[in-house]
């Protein structure tokens, strides 16, 4: 076999037709694929490759004034950065270009005297585009490039065949910083001056066959460059677009936290609680106030995770319907602003009476829906100290094991965050009572006195000044009896004066003190910011800037004989509570 095709040889004419035979049966295959394939018809077919025809030619259609001016910026800042190196690529190949002929390695390019001056010019072009302090508008920029074209154009008569492809990318790049409506057309209408100044460097008696090979290669560089000019330019747009969206929701969102920030804010400080709804009345951003007003620390349905609950599970079951009107009339941009008094439901399932403010904010999400600002006021302490007494008498003993932190927490900075303790004398907690026996004559009954043992002495400093105003007084110093005069129950604690929350940081800090005082020590560290039970009226929270040691004294066992009461040894501590603020 090997034999056989050793002495077959082939004359020139035949393997020419062999070869025609070849691209004959390759373009038969390819057009048979394609119209067996065809599902739309010849007609459709025909419409769909003109589409992209029109759209690859043509280029993209603006998608906006804002875009194309985004679109136009970066394209700037680009061609100035390209510009500057371009610009140094040329004055180094001028350079090299000169001492290769210059020291005889080359030939002196006499027939190249078109490239010479259009190089030249176009590195003085580019080293002016080059310049930041040059503004190239859009009008600027085509003309500019326009004339790059046309320059390189230029260079390519006379131009050594080595530099063709040089040639070729400097067009395709001088096209991609304009829109491609317009550099397309350029390109076409450039298309026959390149095939023309191929045919000028062809050598004389050249076969005509060179042209038309010209020619289409000159069609298929053009093609695709559209192409690329076309594509780059549809994904510039694209991602303007896009960066355009993006910007629009940062400051959307970044708008969104200023306008909730602002009024959240503003309800922190006016309502006891306040609370962030999403669109679908979930709670979102719960704050810690709304963790007390809830008594969520509190109760056997104790819980600190709000967050994605529905806010409706703490509104009265009968009080539903009004919220949800509030809710829908409040979120209307034109409806006046009012408030609702309503009852609410605390994680215990304990009924009490608040008053809500509504404002509506944007979504910190972007996502177009609004969420709800809610603020909630409950003035009556008396409400929730009550509510808190119901819970405990329906508390069983061994749910308060269920607490947190109670293996290291005393029992007491678990309490009900209220004053327990009256300073009035009650059944429950007086130590002793003297009744005096009603008169049966008489329809007038005596009044009930008893001994206050709670309080063994109070002591007044008042301004002998000020007897026109009934005797201003400065300072009042309430001294309690020992406990051994009085059941120790009977008797206030600092601990019952504290909000639950911060009863262990204040109890860490006397520890702190007291350690110092033991060890010798000097410890001066202030507490800064603690929230206690107001006792004055219409207050429901009083504010201690400032938890001051003024001192710690050591007592020994004292034991009076003409008095009943002793006080047993022990160490003494004195607070000074300043900075007070009430709410």
């Amino acid at each position: 076999m090997e034999d056989f095709l050793v002495g077959v040889q082939l004359s020139p004419a035949m393997a020419g037709q062999l070869i025609i035979c070849a691209y004959g049966l390759t373009a038969m295959h390819s057009w048979t694929h394609r119209t067996v394939k065809m599902t739309s018809g010849f007609v459709g077919e025909c419409q769909f490759y003109g589409r992209l025809l029109s759209k690859f030619m043509f280029g993209v259609k603006a998608v906006g004034e804002a875009a194309e001016k985004h679109v136009h910026q970066r394209r700037r800042t680009s061609l100035q950065e390209i510009a500057s190196l371009w610009s140094l690529v040329l004055d180094f190949f001028m350079l090299g270009l000169f001492i290769v002929q210059a020291t005889g390695v080359a030939p002196p390019m006499v027939n190249s005297i078109a490239f010479y001056v259009t190089v030249s010019i176009g590195s003085t072009v580019m080293r002016r585009m080059g310049d930041p302090s040059v503004d190239l508008t859009p009008e600027r920029l085509n003309r500019d490039m326009t004339v790059m074209s046309l320059l390189v154009f230029g260079a390519t008569l006379g131009m050594p065949r080595e530099l063709m492809p040089a040639c070729y990318m400097a067009r395709t790049l001088c096209f991609t910083f304009t829109n491609s409506q317009f550099s397309n057309k350029v390109n076409i209408m450039l298309a026959p001056f390149y095939v023309m100044s191929h045919w000028l460097n062809f050598e004389p008696g050249a076969p005509s066959e060179k042209l038309l090979f010209s020619m289409i290669g000159e069609v298929v560089a053009v093609s695709l460059m559209i192409l690329v000019v076309t594509n780059l330019d549809t994904k510039e747009h694209h991602a303007a677009v896009a960066t355009m969206e993006l910007e629009a929701k940062v400051a959307e969102v970044a708008e969104a936290e200023r306008t909730g920030g602002a009024a959240q804010r503003l309800l922190s400080v006016t309502c006891d609680a306040s609370v962030r709804l999403t669109h679908d009345l979930k709670i979102k951003t719960p704050s810690r106030s709304l963790l007390d007003l809830l008594m969520c620390n509190f109760g056997s349905n104790c819980t600190t995770q709000l967050e994605g609950m529905a806010f409706l599970r703490y509104v009265a079951q009968g009080e539903h319907e009004r919220f949800m009107k509030f809710i829908d009339e409040n979120s209307q941009s034109t409806s006046p602003a009012r408030s609702l008094p309503i009852d609410l439901k605390d994680s215990s399932g304990v009924t009490f009476k608040a008053e809500l403010f509504h404002v509506t904010v944007p979504s910190l999400s972007g996502d177009g829906e609004h969420e709800h600002l809610i603020g909630i006021t409950n003035d009556l302490a008396d409400d929730r100290l009550g509510r808190m007494e119901n819970t405990l008498e329906h508390l069983p003993v061994p749910s308060f094991q269920g607490l947190p932190m109670i293996s290291e927490v005393d029992p007491r900075y678990q309490g009900t965050g209220a004053l327990s303790h009256s300073f009035a004398p009650s059944q429950r907690h007086s130590c002793g009572r003297s009744s005096a026996s009603s008169s049966n004559s008489s329809k007038s009954s005596r009044a009930h006195l008893s001994t206050m043992r709670e309080i063994s002495e109070i002591n007044l400093v008042i301004d002998l000044e000020t007897v026109d105003t009934d005797f201003r007084i400065l300072s009042v110093t309430l001294h309690f009896a020992a406990p051994t005069s009085c059941a120790e129950n009977a008797l206030p604690n600092l601990v019952e004066w504290l909000k639950p929350r911060y009863r262990q940081q204040v109890h860490n800090w006397i520890q702190e003190h007291a350690n110092a005082h033991y060890a010798g020590r000097e410890y001066t560290e202030p507490l800064r910011g603690i929230k206690l039970i107001s006792p004055f009226p219409n207050t429901s929270t009083l504010l201690a800037g400032e938890l001051k040691c003024k001192g710690i004294t050591e007592e020994e066992e004292d034991s009076s004989p003409d008095s009943d009461e002793s006080s047993a040894a022990g160490m003494l501590m004195e607070i000074s509570i300043r900075q007070l603020f009430v709410h």
